[in-house]
């Protein structure tokens, strides 16, 4: 039972985290009140006509700047790649970065949608996940390096140029600080990279990252100062002719935007950054330049540099999607490969939150007068309103969808590819409007090859719906309702009779739009508060495993899964019930011992068990963890929004064509020896053969256990139960008719994989007992037509205890050094490197930060048999 004390601080996290994506809100909100006092008494069809008088010039140079900015953006992934020791081909890397910055640079969270396209891409083309992750961190420490260097500088330097900071209520003279301070950091890391440049590697997160040469660091530094000088051209040639801005001062305003939008975590620092530009720039421009003109060049802005790389990276994602669905059906994709398709869900979902965004947009502001010339003359009113009203209901639902893309849902990706279809049409009858047409068909051909991608079969009304999503949705709307006061002439607007039914009645019709809109979300909601609770199946543990659980561990293709017959884990099985998560529960810890376990062609069932246990331990205030996973799936667990920390690397011994020739095995073809000499023998006893056996084994057991004064561990091992060994079949050494040591053996009938469990002896056993009867092992498991012999991982070896690790591996890592001590985990690496392994890496998934260290300590509690067991014997 929690302490009182705990409990408080466990409700006050919670409302933490419940808060922090409404304080993003929060900053939205205020920055669309602060354009709206600034534009206030500016029309939309002033706004548009400013637009429509850009000069060509000025469109020119702000494309040509933006092609510039994305050919320097492909920069980052060069360095990289160079950094990460990759280099895959100009037009590939071009591609992914591309693809990356179309889509970050749009939705903003960089390590959320830049971080899953390239892995998509640069895995499907040989790369590790290690490397991809080198590649992603690089580019992103890049990306603020030269943002902190050029604010730095120019905070520094120029902020006497900048009047007061416009309107703001900031002094010049208070941002110099800020400004030494970006600078000293950036002084920092290159003292600190000219200090380790002797030093090879620092490992973080139990994954090796090369420390960059000074060389390399100082072209990070240029390269992302250029980028962020390119960058601010792009909308400098767009503001209005004779504005008498110098470019030092127009990028100052620039850079200091930019931080205000990462700060607010608000997508595409969409709001805030208008709202610092509007507040520096506005004050400095001739009084014959009007908000008007400032707030079209804005406009332009977004629309040249973010939503027209965003609909060309949904087109080229859509043609990479079929032509990688034509090479599907001409060979098998490589595990990696298979697990980077996994990230386009984000993406997609993404673009499908956009897209309603778009159409509510559209239904605010008031239509252009071409438009209602070409509707006057096709269509009767009747049509016309109906059509507005409905494109705003379709993009309010596509603003729910999206959430359920993002959660996988098929439901959520039939009814959107037909809100898609439907929006389509309506964009064309409201006036032939071939913006919102065109992106929502480009979307919709990038959706359709992604079928797969959509395989959870739940509804729409019963998956929890995070705060973050909520307050996305919110301030969808509340972006209409700002469009709808800017756009039609200031708040009044919303005293219009909204019932009002004429061809000419913008605010009407924006206003039933909104309202339409808002009511829709508000029924969703409610019907989400109003539904019924449908618990998860959960079997707990009650000794033997349900048939269906043994049934699906002896098909799998891992012989861990067979530790599933311990009866000491919960199992979540699938809906078929032929797959299942085994997990047991630990502190605030939802530990999945590995994968999900079932037929290697069921990835499908995988998937969905994933979300499944990440939700199950979510609605219960919990941590999800996957202990022990394989690289083949790692795709799965990073679209879930788990991060992944290296746990150390699976002895795998590949069993056919073994011999015992070579120097390499004379150590153990002298055991072999020594035992026929001393009359040892071996015998492989079926699992319905170990009954008469199980007295000799638990004084065997007893013996060991009681000489190194340990006790029993568990999960990840098994411990000796009778019920459990008689379910798996036993090797034994033998003296004659006495038993002198034994393994318990991990043989699914799927004749894949290999292993041992617990192995114990006698203390006067023959010397090289456990050798020998590995050996016997090895070619009987050859013999069956076994792939490989698993000699397992000693659970979370390979952390990183260094000075310059993270503070929180560190922690963790300190207390499952002192938990390995006593089970003698750091000894097993040695002891089996000497039978000639592969390695394979494995990873533990699960949320990051601050909550590692405790999630550690709860797995090594799980392992150990409770807190006890990982400070006493």
């Amino acid at each position: 039972m929690q302490a009182p004390g705990h409990a408080l601080i466990e409700r006050g996290r919670r409302l933490f985290q419940a808060i922090v994506p409404f304080l993003g809100l929060l900053l939205f909100g205020a920055a669309l009140f602060v354009l709206q006092r600034e534009l206030a008494g500016i029309s939309w069809r002033e706004v548009g006509a400013a637009a429509a008088l850009t000069p060509g010039l000025s469109l020119l140079l702000a494309g040509l700047f933006t092609t510039l900015s994305f050919a320097v953006l492909t920069g980052y992934d060069k360095l990289a790649l160079e950094y990460a020791g990759e280099s895959p081909s100009r037009i590939r890397r071009i591609l992914a970065s591309f693809l990356g910055f179309s889509f970050s640079n749009a939705l903003g969270m960089p390590l959320v949608t830049g971080a899953p396209i390239r892995y998509r891409l640069y895995s499907a083309w040989g790369l590790s996940a290690d490397q991809v992750l080198r590649v992603v961190a690089f580019g992103t420490f890049t990306f603020w390096l030269g943002l902190l260097g050029v604010a730095g500088a120019l905070f520094l330097l120029l902020p006497g140029s900048v009047p007061s900071w416009g309107e703001m209520p900031v002094p010049a003279g208070s941002v110099r600080p800020v400004g030494g301070l970006f600078l000293v950091l950036v002084l920092v890391y290159l003292g600190w990279i000219w200090r380790e440049r002797g030093r090879k590697v620092l490992q973080m997160a139990g994954i090796d990252f090369p420390i960059p040469s000074p060389s390399l660091a100082l072209r990070q530094l240029g390269l992302a100062g250029v980028d962020w000088v390119v960058a601010g051209l792009v909308l400098f040639v767009l503001l209005p002719q004779g504005h008498g801005v110098s470019f030092p001062v127009f990028l100052t305003a620039f850079t200091a935007a930019h931080l205000a939008g990462q700060i607010s975590r608000v997508p595409g620092g969409l709001g805030v950054m208008e709202a610092v530009l509007v507040l520096v720039l506005a004050p400095l421009l001739p009084a014959t330049v009007g908000g008007e003109v400032l707030l079209a060049s804005l406009l332009l802005w977004r629309a040249i540099y973010y939503l027209g790389p965003l609909v060309l990276g949904i087109l080229l994602l859509g043609a990479w999607e079929i032509r990688t669905r034509r090479q599907e059906m001409r060979r098998t994709v490589d595990a990696m490969g298979r697990g980077a398709r996994l990230a386009s869900p984000l993406l997609l979902a993404g673009g499908t939150f956009l897209a309603g965004v778009l159409l509510l947009a559209y239904g605010a502001v008031p239509t252009a007068p071409r438009h209602l010339a070409w509707v006057e003359g096709f269509l009767p009113i009747t049509a016309f309103e109906v059509s507005h009203f409905l494109a705003s209901l379709v993009g309010a639902g596509l603003l729910v969808l999206a959430w359920g893309l993002m959660q996988r849902l098929d439901t959520a990706y039939h009814l959107t590819l037909v809100l898609l279809v439907v929006g389509i049409l309506l964009s064309l009858v409201r006036g032939f409007e071939l913006l919102p047409a065109v992106t929502l068909t480009l979307l919709l051909v990038a959706l359709i090859p992604a079928r797969k991608e959509f395989f959870r079969e739940a509804s729409l009304r019963v998956e929890p719906l995070s705060s973050g999503w909520i307050a996305l949705i919110a301030g969808g709307v509340m972006a209409a309702v700002w469009v709808v006061t800017v756009a039609q002439g200031g708040a009044a607007v919303l005293t219009e009779r909204w019932w009002s039914f004429t061809l000419t009645g913008d605010a009407p019709r924006s206003l039933r739009a909104l309202t339409g809109a808002s009511a829709l979300l508000l029924l969703f909601g409610a019907s989400r508060l109003l539904r019924p609770s449908v618990p998860e199946e959960l079997v707990r543990p009650t000794g033997a495993p349900p048939p269906e659980v043994e049934k699906a561990a002896r098909e799998s293709e891992r012989a861990s899964a067979l530790l599933a017959l311990t009866g000491d884990k919960n199992f979540l099985l699938s809906r078929s019930r032929r797959s299942f998560v085994m997990y047991g529960v630990e502190g605030r810890s939802w530990v999945s011992l590995g994968d999900p376990v079932g037929r290697p062609e069921d990835d499908e069932e995988r998937a969905e068990l994933i979300w499944r246990f990440r939700k199950l331990a979510f609605r219960q205030g919990g941590w999800p963890v996957f202990y022990q996973i394989r690289p083949r799936h790692l795709g799965l667990y990073l679209d879930a929004g788990l991060s992944l920390l290296k746990l150390g690397e699976e002895a795998r011994i590949a069993l056919p064509g073994l011999t015992l020739e070579g120097g390499r095995w004379k150590e153990f073809r002298q055991t072999l020896n020594r035992a026929e000499r001393e009359g040892v023998t071996f015998r492989y006893l079926e699992s319905d053969e170990v009954e008469p056996f199980l007295p000799a084994l638990r004084e065997i057991s007893d013996e060991w256990m009681g000489a190194r004064k340990a006790r029993e561990k568990g999960f990840s091992v098994g411990s000796f139960d009778p019920s459990y060994l008689r379910r798996t079949p036993v090797g034994v050494a033998l003296r004659g008719d006495r038993v002198e040591g034994f393994v318990n053996v991990l043989a699914p009938d799927r004749r894949d994989e290999l292993s041992a469990d617990l192995m114990r002896y006698r203390s006067d056993a023959m010397k090289g007992v456990m050798e020998f009867l590995f050996v016997q092992l090895l070619l009987r498991g050859r013999d069956q037509g076994y792939q490989h012999f698993s000699l397992g991982m000693a659970p979370l070896s390979g952390l990183d205890t260094r000075p310059l690790a993270p503070l929180w591996n560190r922690l963790g890592t300190a207390v499952f050094r002192h938990g390995e001590h006593f089970y003698n985990f750091q000894g097993l690496r040695s002891y089996k490197e000497k039978f000639g392994p592969e390695w394979e890496p494995r990873y533990l998934a699960c949320p990051g930060g601050l909550a590692l260290p405790r999630i550690l300590a709860n797995v090594g509690a799980l392992i150990s048999g409770g807190l006890g067991g990982l400070v006493r014997r």
